[in-house]
């Protein structure tokens, strides 16, 4: 157990309660945790998507398998807008389609429980340039997702 510099002239009553509090809050959030288990059984067939709700200046789409969300992936609308990206054509639906065809390439690759998004310097000709690993992404458990 490492020293807390905020329970300094605490009792110790008042810091076994709040190390109590911690340690239940942790199991909490252990056991709410959702699995992502499902990514490395599903084939790619079974895959499927429901659009993503806003995120700033993304749009995106969740990836799921047997109704558990395993990754989010985004686009900028820079990049939809850009005509070097191949994708200043697409509108709505088709967008949604481009991206759950970009999230089946690489569904087996990405780790779950994470929202990768794709800038238009990562796509060219409508494709996917850039390895999965250097697309920026942020935890889904820090989103809140």
């Amino acid at each position: 157990m490492s020293f807390r510099f905020d329970m300094r002239g605490k009792s110790v009553q008042q810091q076994s309660i709040v190390r109590q509090r911690e340690d239940n809050n942790k199991l909490i959030k252990e056991s709410t945790k959702p699995s992502f288990d499902n990514q490395k059984k599903c084939n790619k067939e079974e895959l499927t998507w429901e659009v993503a709700s806003r995120i700033s200046a993304y749009d995106g789409i969740a990836v799921k398998c047997a109704g558990a969300t395993l990754f989010y992936l985004c686009v900028t609308r820079v990049a939809l807008a850009t005509s070097a990206s191949g994708l200043s054509n697409l509108d709505g639906d088709a967008v949604n389609e481009w991206l759950f065809d970009t999230a089946k390439k690489i569904s087996h690759e990405v780790e779950e429980g994470y929202m990768y998004f794709m800038k238009d310097e990562n796509i060219k000709g409508g494709e996917l340039v850039v390895s999965w690993d250097l697309l920026d992404r942020a935890s889904i458990d820090e989103l809140g997702l």
